[in-house]
């Protein structure tokens, strides 16, 4: 009887430090110093091989071209893959009730406008791989996934993002044919505020300051073909405006150069890696906004590449939100490709899911 007394008072001592510890370990929102408007993080390493439906909406994925792999993953035992082919064109929009009725969080549905694609694609370069057709600039091929609505954060609020990707298949050299791999919009805008570009098989990121689309950083080779005037100058700011700004005319031309108000401080290796080589993770810290408080950070494969600060996103920002997708989007092109994408998360706290990562102060 003394030992069980004994063993009952133990348990009784050691509940309130079980209490205080877990109290010492709080969610990511309030261990960031969370407003009351903050989204909790997610996170996802495809290693079930099945999608996690509370985290994704499949709206403007192709599900024939969607697969879990053991292509060598970063870690655990299965990549996603997410394919495009020539079969895949069309425009893919969420909205209507069939898809409302399969989207998590209740604000979801939206019909996106398209952003511009620069510059559109050379028709004489497509014909060269026996390429011809009269709607070849206005066919989208699109294979990607959304994050659920309920993980839209203020555009103003901070977040960190985490994702390891590779990419491989037919990749024609077609110049500034726009191929996204992963972007981040502000809710109203058309073209991404943040994005990650495989134009020309060259991976490269690109920040928007209202319709000044600047390339911020890239890997070896040239998105554009035009390898003299960007080997110098890895900065490159070009004017990409939605069609209603086109309808306004004024001084500026689609691909123009145009004047940014955005600084760009960059680290001792600003080159990206080759997502076709290997696997790549990149972490980004993104902060929207209008206000001169803008800010992305931008880390491959552990090393900073680039900070990136002033006006980010577009005007009419107060009261907008940041949603993120990933996978394929791109101008009509020839073959199949697949990106490979093994890890991804997103909150508040980089530490919670990149143990011994320590961001740039």
């Amino acid at each position: 009887m003394l030992r069980i007394a004994i063993l009952v008072a133990a348990l009784l001592h050691a509940l309130p430090l079980a209490a205080n510890r877990a109290a010492a370990q709080p969610d990511e929102g309030s261990r960031a110093g969370a407003a009351s408007d903050a989204v909790a993080g997610a996170s996802d390493d495809f290693n079930a091989g099945s999608f996690e439906n509370s985290i994704w909406q499949l709206c403007q994925a192709e599900e024939r071209l969607l697969r879990f792999d053991r292509i060598t993953p970063v870690e655990g035992d299965h990549s996603l893959t997410i394919g495009v082919d020539a079969l895949r064109k069309g425009e893919v929009r969420c909205n209507g009730p069939a898809v409302a009725a399969t989207v998590a969080g209740g604000e979801d549905g939206d019909i996106e406008s398209l952003g511009p694609s620069l510059i559109e694609p050379v028709q004489s370069r497509l014909k060269t791989m026996g390429i011809f057709r009269k709607d070849v600039s206005t066919v989208i091929q699109r294979n990607e996934l959304r994050l659920q609505s309920r993980y839209r954060h203020p555009i103003d609020q901070e977040y960190w993002y985490g994702l390891s990707f590779r990419l491989d298949g037919d990749i024609p050299m077609t110049g500034s044919t726009r191929w996204v791999i992963g972007q981040w919009k502000q809710t109203n805008g058309p073209s991404p505020i943040l994005a990650q570009r495989f134009d020309n098989g060259v991976f490269h990121i690109t920040v928007q300051d209202g319709h000044c689309r600047c390339r911020i950083a890239k890997a070896g080779g040239d998105p554009d073909l035009e390898a003299a005037p960007l080997s110098t100058n890895p900065l490159r700011c070009l004017w990409a405006p939605d069609k209603n700004t086109k309808s306004r005319g004024g001084a500026l031309n689609e691909g123009d150069d145009c004047p940014t108000g955005l600084t760009v401080s960059r680290g001792e290796d600003f080159v990206l890696p080759d997502p076709k080589a290997d696997w790549v993770t990149m972490i980004y810290a993104i902060r929207g906004g209008r206000d001169g408080k803008g800010k992305i950070d931008i880390y491959a494969n552990g090393k900073f590449v680039a900070r990136v600060t002033g006006p980010i996103g577009y005007d009419d920002w107060t009261g907008q939100k940041m949603k993120f997708k990933i996978g394929m989007y791109r101008d009509f092109l020839p073959g199949t490709a697949q990106l490979h994408l093994d890890r991804f998360w997103f909150g508040r706290d980089p530490a919670l899911h990149e143990p011994g990562f320590t961001p740039r102060p």
